[in-house]
C-alpha cells in the first residue's frame, strides 16, 4: 500500500511540483508519514528518490532562459532534500544510497548564497572530499611553473570563484559547444556517473583550488575543524586575510549568531570579558579560522553551552531580582551570587558523577571553557564578598559611594567594578585556588576570600 501510496504522490509530483514540494515540506506531516509506515519504507522514501532525479533533471537544464516559475521549483527541490535529510536517520540513510546527491546539494547550496557565511566548507557534505579525488585540468604544482601559481590567492578569492564557476556553468546554454566540451573534459572517474555535468565541472574546478593550496602554500595556513565530529581540513589563509572575508550578520541579531543561540565563549558585557581573564586562556580566533561551516560551530557550541555549570535561568547576573537597594542591596547580591555558585558547583560534580559525553567538544576545549567559566564565578562573589565587608562598617561606606552591588545592573557601569575586579583577579592567582572548584559555600574559609578581606579597603 505504501508503493501505491508513494507512486501516487509521484504521479501528482510530476503533474503539480509547486504543490506537492511545499506540502512535503511540512516536518508534521512527514513524520507522520513515517510513523505510520510500520517500520516499511515510507512514501517520502519515494518521494525522496523522485526529487532527487528532479534535482538531477533541473540542473542539466541550467538557468539560462529558463521561466521564474521552474527556478522557484528548483528552490523548492532543493529545500525539500535539504530538510528530508536531517530531519529523520532513514531519510539520511536513504540520501546516501545515491551517491550522486552529496555533489548536487553542494553545488545547489553554493548556488543559493551559502558561501556569504565567509565558512571554508560551508555547505560541503562530510562525505565529499575536496583535498583529494580528481579533479581537471590540473593541480598546480610548485615544482613545475608552467602548472600555474596560487600563492597569490586570497581567502576571499577561493570563496569567490566558487560562485562566478556556478554563475557561467548555469549561463551556458544547453547546446553550447562550450557547454560540451567543458563536459566532455571533465570525465572524473571517482564521482558517481549519475553526478549532473555542471556539477561535476564545478567539483573538478573547487578541488583543483583546493589540491593546489596544498601543494603551494604554508601548511599554517590550514586548520581542522575545531568540531571533534568533523575534523576536516580547510583553508584559513594567512594574516592579509583576516578582513578579506566578510561573515554573514544575522539581521535580527545583529551578531554572527542565530536568534537564541548561545555563544558561551564570548561573553558579551565587559565585566565578564575581564572576569575571564582572557590573557591567561588565550583569547580566540575568528570563528571561521575554527570551524569550517556555521553547522560545526552550532553543533559545537550546544554541546558547550551543555558541558557548562548551570545555574537556575542560566543567569550569570544572580542578583537582577534583588529587592533592596542601596547599602543594604551588596548583601543580598552576596547571597545570591553564593547560590547561584553552589548551583554550578552541584551541576559540576553530578557531571563528573554522570560521565556523559559531548563528541563535538575535545576534552581540552572543554576543561578551557568550564575553568573559564568557574573563574568569572568565584571573582564576581569575590568581589561582592569585598563590597560586604565595607557594607557591614557604617565608618568605612560612608564615605564611599560607587560599592559593587549596592545598585542594579552595577555590572555594566565600570566605575563600580573596574580597579577591585582588577585587585581581585591579582589575589585569585595569589591564592592558588583549585581551577576547577566553585566557590559556592560562603562560611568555609577560602583562601581567596581571606586575602580579599585584608584588601577590601583598597578595592573600593
Amino acid at each position: 500500500m505504501a508503493r501505491a501510496k508513494a507512486h501516487s504522490v509521484a504521479v501528482y509530483a510530476r503533474e503539480h511540483p509547486a504543490h506537492w514540494l511545499t506540502y512535503c515540506q511540512d516536518v508534521t506531516v512527514a513524520a507522520s508519514w513515517t510513523e505510520t509506515s510500520g517500520g516499511q519504507e515510507s512514501p517520502l522514501d519515494y518521494v525522496l528518490d523522485h526529487a532527487v532525479d528532479m534535482l538531477a533533471q533541473c540542473i542539466n537544464r541550467g538557468e539560462k532562459d529558463l521561466p521564474e516559475g521552474d527556478l522557484d521549483q528548483r528552490v523548492d527541490i532543493v529545500t525539500l532534500l535539504n530538510h528530508l535529510t536531517v530531519m529523520d536517520k532513514n531519510f539520511f540513510v536513504r540520501g546516501r544510497s545515491h551517491p550522486h546527491l552529496m555533489a548536487m546539494l553542494f553545488y545547489e547550496r553554493t548556488r543559493l548564497g551559502c558561501m556569504s557565511t565567509g565558512y571554508f566548507l560551508e555547505g560541503c557534505p562530510a562525505g565529499l572530499p575536496l583535498f583529494s579525488g580528481e579533479c581537471l585540468p590540473y593541480v598546480p604544482n610548485p615544482a613545475d611553473q608552467s602548472r600555474g601559481d596560487l600563492t597569490w590567492i586570497r581567502l576571499r578569492d577561493v570563496v569567490s570563484d566558487r560562485l562566478q564557476t556556478i554563475g557561467k556553468l548555469e549561463g551556458l546554454a544547453p547546446t553550447s559547444k562550450r557547454r560540451t566540451r567543458l563536459y566532455e573534459q571533465h570525465q572524473i572517474n571517482d564521482l558517481n556517473d549519475n553526478v549532473p555535468p555542471p556539477v561535476r565541472v564545478f567539483i573538478s574546478r573547487v578541488r583543483s583550488i583546493c589540491q593546489g593550496l596544498m601543494n603551494e602554500r604554508d601548511p599554517k595556513q590550514f586548520r581542522q575543524c575545531q568540531n571533534r565530529c568533523c575534523n576536516r581540513l580547510f583553508f584559513v589563509g594567512n594574516h592579509l586575510d583576516s578582513n578579506s572575508v566578510h561573515i554573514g550578520v544575522n539581521s535580527v541579531t545583529g551578531t554572527f549568531l542565530s536568534p537564541g543561540e548561545q555563544d558561551s565563549g564570548d561573553e558579551e558585557e565587559n565585566y565578564w570579558k575581564q572576569a575571564m581573564d582572557v590573557a591567561a586562556t588565550q583569547a580566540t580566533t575568528p570563528y571561521y579560522k575554527r570551524f569550517c561551516s556555521t553547522n560545526c560551530r552550532r553543533e559545537w557550541h550546544t554541546q558547550l553551552a551543555s558541558a557548562m555549570p548551570q545555574f537556575k535561568d542560566h543567569e550569570l547576573d544572580s542578583d537582577r531580582l534583588c529587592r533592596k537597594q542601596g547599602i543594604k542591596r551588596v548583601s543580598e547580591a552576596f547571597r545570591c551570587a553564593m547560590k547561584r555558585n553552589h548551583e554550578a558547583a552541584r551541576c559540576i560534580r553530578n557531571t563528573k558523577r554522570s560521565r556523559k559525553g559531548w563528541p563535538a567538544l575535545s576534552e581540552r576545549d572543554k576543561n578551557t571553557y568550564v575553568q573559564r567559566r568557574v573563574r568569572m564565578l568565584n571573582l564576581d562573589a569575590g568581589v561582592l564578598y569585598a563590597a560586604t565587608q565595607i557594607a557591614a562598617v557604617k565608618e568605612l561606606h560612608a564615605s564611599r559611594k560607587m560599592i559593587a552591588g549596592s545598585v542594579s545592573q552595577w555590572r555594566k557601569d565600570a566605575l563600580y567594578y573596574k580597579r577591585p575586579l582588577k585587585m581581585a583577579i591579582a589575589e585569585y592567582k595569589h591564592s592558588k585556588h583549585n581551577p576547577d572548584v566553585v566557590i559556592g559555600d560562603s562560611d568555609a574559609q577560602h583562601a581567596f576570600f581571606v586575602r580579599l578581606k585584608r584588601k577590601a579597603t583598597e578595592m573600593f
